[in-house]
């Protein structure tokens, strides 16, 4: 199964074990960044700077 979402695959381990087993194993990683804004996508438009911009002569 591959991961979706927050979730990203990091590392792959292969183990060995007794009788031929063989088993795998996956490092996953989550990422809350591309789940939630950031500073710069949620920070709110200055409206007296705009103001400000307008009334230069």
């Amino acid at each position: 199964m591959k991961p979706t979402g927050i979730f990203k695959i990091v590392g792959h381990h292969v183990f060995g074990g007794q009788n031929h087993e063989t088993w795998y194993m996956d490092d996953i990683e989550m990422d809350f960044s591309a789940a939630f804004p950031t500073a710069n996508e949620i920070r709110p438009v200055n409206m007296a700077v705009r103001y400000l911009i307008r009334a230069q002569p």
